[in-house]
């Protein structure tokens, strides 16, 4: 991927947020404009962008208490990357590393709920691995059952299905 003219631009449009936000597998109803402006002033959209091209999207929080209230997995959203599962797996890869150095030295402290959809969290963990001076990110890791309803026929094939 050729990065080129890397910014971090502040969103302000909600359709152009939304529009963003609808497209991409780690968004949520939590992460669109008619839920975020709930917060009033706490929430800081921002799009990383190569040129005109929107690479990615975070949701940053002003507030001294993090997480707010209500706010599951508000952080950052990439868009759909189509490719083989290597290919998406790199190009993803690629733009977290990129945008998290952009966004590490415009905000040196954020913080991230991220959804379970965002599998590969190797760009946190390698941010900054040696130059540690430099700041690095900490985790808390917790996991999310997931059930798939449309694999079973109704309620009661489903509570079968379980002890």
């Amino acid at each position: 991927m050729n990065f080129s003219d890397l910014k971090l631009v502040s969103c302000n449009s909600c359709n152009d947020w939304d529009e963003f936000i609808d497209k991409s597998p780690d968004g949520n109803i939590f992460s669109t404009s008619q839920y975020l402006n709930n917060y009033e002033g706490k929430i800081l959209k921002i799009f990383f962008k190569n040129k005109d091209e929107i690479l990615a999207a975070a949701i940053l929080v002003n507030s001294s208490k993090v997480p707010l209230p209500f706010s599951a997995y508000q952080g950052l959203y990439l868009p759909k990357i189509y490719g083989k599962n290597h290919s998406i797996n790199n190009k993803r890869f690629k733009i977290l590393e990129a945008f998290l150095n952009c966004l590490s030295n415009d905000y040196p402290s954020h913080s991230f709920c991220l959804n379970h959809t965002f599998y590969d969290i190797r760009a946190f963990k390698w941010h900054n691995y040696h130059s540690r001076e430099k700041g690095t990110y900490s985790f808390e890791i917790f996991y999310t059952g997931i059930i798939n309803l449309f694999e079973f026929k109704n309620f009661d094939s489903y509570l079968k299905s379980i002890r």
